[in-house]
């Protein structure tokens, strides 16, 4: 079994798929490891496409939202305290591109909050 931080890209991971993963994994912990004070439960605006984004740390969710030019196109992730793992990256912008192809989910919307299982044993109606 491999640790949650291993960088290897596992079993049916497509390249650009763990590479967004890793992208990802790596702006939550630049952003934890620069401004941690500011960082724990801010938010990070997250592009469905690559998993980058402005790379701003925002006080509130409606402050992401608002600016971002196209946020149609993008997810936003709350930070916690303990980062975040390339298996956890890529978990998350599975769960999320799949929300929004299939139910059309309005991340952008501030008056909707979609709510995200944060293990994938709670994933199991959303992935498959």
């Amino acid at each position: 079994m491999r640790a949650a931080w291993d960088r290897t890209r596992p079993e049916g991971a497509r390249k650009e798929d763990w590479d967004a993963a890793l992208r990802l994994s790596d702006r939550v912990s630049d952003a934890l490891f620069h401004d941690r004070e500011m960082a724990v439960f801010g938010w990070l605006a997250v592009r469905f496409s690559d998993g980058d984004g402005d790379g701003t740390i925002y006080p509130t969710r409606g402050h992401a939202v608002a600016h971002q030019l196209a946020p149609e196109h993008m997810s936003f992730l709350q930070l916690t305290p303990d980062g975040m793992s390339p298996r956890a990256a890529w978990r998350y912008l599975r769960i999320t591109r799949d929300m929004k192809s299939r139910w059309r989910a309005d991340f952008h919307d501030p008056h909707a909050f979609p709510i995200i299982p944060a293990r994938i044993e709670l994933a199991r109606g959303v992935l498959l």
